[in-house]
């Protein structure tokens, strides 16, 4: 080899050299931006609740970590909470058509409870009739038949 190729391979060495220790640290930057994405990936997922489950072991409720290959297969946070979400609506709706029944019928009672004291007005007047009923009848009729007929003129009133 002449000096000439000598000084060629060399300074193509040192540019391969240079080429690798740019690699390396770019590798070593590409390394730590994958640990910082996995970390994040980490604490999205717990926060997604599907790193861990419940079981009962022993006859405890124990925390059980799920494998991360296998935390895809578990329903997580938001689908839960979407799903309680869907179940407290179906239960408003259901209240709702309550809350309306129970307006109803306090509604009907209400119209009851006055039909019940027109009529309470008229059971009093036509006991007011009977209390009368010597004025009205001097001779001292008070037969059972009497007493309705005098009850119900008041109650026609």
């Amino acid at each position: 080899m002449t000096p000439t190729e000598a000084w060629k391979l060399e300074k193509d060495n040192e540019q391969l050299r240079a080429r690798i220790a740019e690699l390396e640290d770019s590798l070593r930057g590409m390394v730590i931006i994958a640990e910082l994405k996995q970390a994040r990936i980490a604490e999205l997922e717990a926060r997604l609740e599907i790193d861990h489950c419940y079981q009962i072991i022993d006859g405890k409720q124990t925390r059980v970590e799920i494998p991360p290959n296998e935390r895809g297969q578990q329903p997580d946070g938001i689908e839960c909470r979407n799903e309680t979400i869907k179940l407290l609506d179906a239960r408003i709706i259901k209240l709702e058509v309550e809350i309306e029944r129970l307006r109803k019928w306090d509604r009907l009672r209400q119209e009851d409870i006055m039909t019940l004291g027109q009529e309470v007005g008229k059971l009093e007047a036509a006991l007011t009739e009977i209390a009368r009923a010597p004025d009205l009848h001097p001779d001292g009729d008070w037969s059972a038949s009497s007493l309705v007929e005098i009850a119900h003129a008041a109650l026609r009133r």
